[in-house]
């Protein structure tokens, strides 16, 4: 089980990379010439022809009480699979901070994970800049060893629309950080932490071509 959660998780990680490169690569071959003479007067259909949603949520860092809004842009692809799995992205607009969530399987209604087999993966990073794993907090990863109290969080959706073009809903997290790091079974360095993650809310395209087998 913890392995196929591992596996689970690279999977979404490749699959939004590749996603991220495809993007990017669309971009740059843009010529001087063309953009330079682009309109770049903001249009309000920009996000839908872009296939880009929106994300919000209030994130509150257990350890310091710390809380902040987040409001970002939102993608995600739909699988292909039954019962279908559905991968979102959450970049926020002005601050560094992503989510990388997985959900499945992914039905209108109300979802609490490891309730009706209903599962959630991800992981949420303060700086998108940084890709170490010791630095993201967990949602439905068993990252904390030797806890059977407390293993990797919990996570609530409640889907109010689902598509083959969108999903809409709302979310709630608890999300675990865990850098400790143990040496023939003792602690030798490291903490864990926790952020709470309300009013979560997300409206999503699904982008074409990059479905889950």
């Amino acid at each position: 089980m913890k392995n196929l959660r591992k596996l689970l998780l690279s999977t979404m990680l490749m699959v939004f990379t590749l996603f991220l490169l495809s993007a990017c690569s669309k971009d740059d071959k843009a010529t001087p010439e063309e953009n330079n003479t682009e309109d770049t007067t903001p249009d309000s259909n920009d996000n839908e022809n872009m296939g880009i949603g929106s994300s919000s949520a209030t994130i509150t860092y257990m350890d310091t009480e710390e809380s902040v809004q987040f409001i970002g842009t939102a993608v995600g692809v739909i699988g292909t699979g039954s019962p279908d799995s559905v991968i979102m992205t959450f970049s926020g607009k002005n601050s560094p901070m992503v989510f990388w969530l997985m959900i499945t399987p992914a039905d209108k209604g109300t979802h609490i994970m490891g309730q009706n087999n209903f599962e959630c993966y991800g992981f949420f990073y303060k700086d998108s800049s940084i890709n170490n794993l010791f630095e993201a907090y967990l949602v439905g990863e068993d990252n904390i060893d030797d806890n059977g109290t407390e293993m990797d969080g919990a996570a609530s959706f409640k889907i109010s629309s689902i598509s083959n073009d969108q999903i809409k809903g709302t979310f709630e997290l608890t999300m675990i950080q865990n850098s400790t790091v143990y040496e023939n079974g003792e602690l030798q360095s490291g903490e864990i932490k926790k952020i709470k993650v309300t009013n979560g809310k997300f409206d999503v395209p699904f982008s074409y071509g990059l479905g889950l087998e």
